[in-house]
């Protein structure tokens, strides 16, 4: 099967999530036909490729497909929590996603010490380590001293786990390291 067969047998895959991550690039590229199978599959991954190599659409579009597979109506409730390194990131994160995700109708937010956006509990929520550490602290509704809810009860996808993680890298690339 030619590379481009294989790409929008991949696209196709994903539903309208592909169409809206993927359907404005003529081609995937390695790391997302090596990533999204995997993440499809329900496999860890763990993804390291150059900047601007297409890692971003490589790990969302195939999270956000399976998890509106599992979960179609998110009502209310943050489903997709992404934590990035610096405030920068979480805003070029959220400019990048925005498009995509409002093309089918769902949000994006951001929650950091500019942006307040985990009160509107969009579909996925960026935020930075920093942030994250206070909505654990602070995310919660306490009745009779014991927490009812919580802000982040209802996120459905899990990044990292305590289980091996698979590196989504094309085989007959030579990475230093």
């Amino acid at each position: 099967m030619n590379g481009q067969m294989i790409d929008r047998e991949l696209v196709r895959a994903l539903g309208p999530v592909g169409d809206a991550f993927l359907g404005s690039f003529r081609g995937l590229r390695d790391v997302q036909r090596g990533t999204i199978p995997r993440i499809l599959e329900g496999r860890d991954v763990l993804v390291a490729s150059a900047t601007a190599s297409g890692k971003t659409e490589a790990i969302l579009a195939p999270l956000v497909a399976r998890t509106l597979d599992r979960l179609p109506t998110y009502g209310s409730a943050i489903r997709m929590l992404l934590i990035a390194p610096t405030r920068a990131l979480v805003n070029d994160l959220a400019a990048r996603v925005d498009g995509p995700l409002g093309r089918m109708g769902l949000t994006c937010g951001r929650q950091t010490s500019d942006h307040k956006d985990k009160h509107a509990r969009p579909f996925v929520l960026i935020t930075t380590p920093e942030s994250f550490d206070s909505m654990l602290v602070r995310g919660g509704r306490v009745e009779g001293g014991r927490v009812t809810d919580h802000l982040l009860a209802q996120v459905s996808v899990v990044f990292l786990t305590r289980r091996t993680c698979s590196t989504a890298l094309p085989e007959e690339t030579n990475y230093p390291g």
